[in-house]
């Protein structure tokens, strides 16, 4: 009978050799995969984070103006300054707090409440009519009776506007001096309202709650990066000598990661309505500029961690550099970070001449 005969030494090592070299390469192929997993999550986020950041600004640009089309006069160190709506600076170095910023643009919007043209008998931020001419405290339409309710409340900043210019009333009293008036701040101002050439507000004006909204670039203190934040507003010299500035404790954070944030102005010098003639521009002053007929808007992120490769090693190549757009240009030296870009250029209807 013959005797069965099992493996040698050798047979074994080398058998086990190969499962070794199998096994290896098909957990090379798992960390791989789970390598680019993560990759391509951490780019979906960054696109959505560019996007989201992008689209947000963008509905508020798209409102700003309403019956502001020939400008706004607001409070300026107590005398009157007639603005524009929509305004900004151009590559700043640092912001307000003193924090590097990135190159990045700002946005000042000074914009309507979302229910200014609805009934304000059941919406909060709504319209009433002016019924006398003048200057000083406004006389409006009687308030509705219960059950309706106030669509102003006492401290709201108002636009006033004759829907060609508009004039910011802020802090306003209701029923000050007297029922059915509304007194504010800039009451105190001579010649003060929405047309000054035409001795003061007119039957018939238009007054709603408004918004000044401030977005830009700032240390998010959670990820020590660059985060998008906006502010609401108020009058006051801005570190920049603008004349609107953050009110204290309304920061908040719109997007995390984002890199930089830039702002193109076009403008239509010549009042042709034309788009192939507009000319575009980096940063806007408060001062009026007449003409501005679209914002360009540009964000950039960054993915939350750095991308690996098929060593898992950082990633340093030219899909891992920094951006340039716009008028700010960067190093395009690699740092593992992939940046997805949102551009949408927003056209503003309620400033354009025909649709006043």
């Amino acid at each position: 009978m013959k005797r069965s005969r099992g493996l040698t030494v050798i047979e074994m090592m080398i058998a086990l050799g190969i499962a070794v070299s199998v096994i290896a390469v098909a957990l090379g192929l798992v960390v791989y995969g789970f390598s680019k997993a993560r990759d391509a999550d951490v780019v979906s986020d960054s696109n959505n984070y560019a996007r989201l950041a992008g689209e947000f600004i963008a509905a508020n640009v798209r409102n700003a103006g309403m019956g502001g089309g020939s400008g706004v006069y607001l409070n300026n160190a107590g005398a009157p300054l007639l603005v524009n709506p929509i305004y900004g600076a151009d590559n700043l170095a640092t912001n307000a707090g003193g924090n590097n910023v990135n190159r990045s643009d700002d946005l000042w919007i000074i914009l309507p409440d979302k229910n200014a043209t609805m009934d304000n008998c059941t919406k909060r931020g709504s319209y009433v009519s002016v019924i006398a001419n003048g200057t000083g405290p406004l006389s409006i339409t009687p308030w509705p009776a219960a059950p309706c309710v106030r669509s102003l409340a006492n401290g709201d900043n108002l636009l006033v506007t004759n829907l060609t210019n508009s004039a910011l009333i802020t802090n306003v009293q209701l029923d000050n001096p007297g029922p059915n008036q509304i007194n504010f701040a800039e009451s105190v101002i001579g010649g003060f309202s929405d047309a000054p050439t035409h001795g003061g507000f007119q039957i018939g004006d238009l007054a709603f709650r408004a918004q000044l909204i401030h977005y830009y670039l700032d240390v998010d203190p959670l990820t020590n990066r660059l985060a998008l934040y906006s502010a609401s507003g108020r009058i006051g010299a801005d570190f920049l000598g603008r004349p609107l500035v953050d009110m204290n404790g309304t920061a908040q954070i719109v997007q995390r990661y984002i890199e930089d944030f830039q702002v193109v102005y076009w403008l239509d010098p010549n009042l042709t309505n034309d788009p192939t003639k507009y000319v575009d521009q980096h940063g806007l002053t408060p001062a009026l500029q007449t003409g501005l007929r679209a914002v360009e808007i540009y964000v950039i992120s960054t993915t939350r961690q750095n991308l690996l490769d098929a060593n898992a090693k950082v990633m340093m190549s030219n899909a891992t550099a920094p951006r340039s757009i716009a008028n700010h240009v960067v190093a395009a030296t690699p740092d593992g970070f992939r940046r997805s870009i949102y551009s949408r250029r927003v056209e503003i209807p309620n400033l354009m001449t025909s649709n006043l």
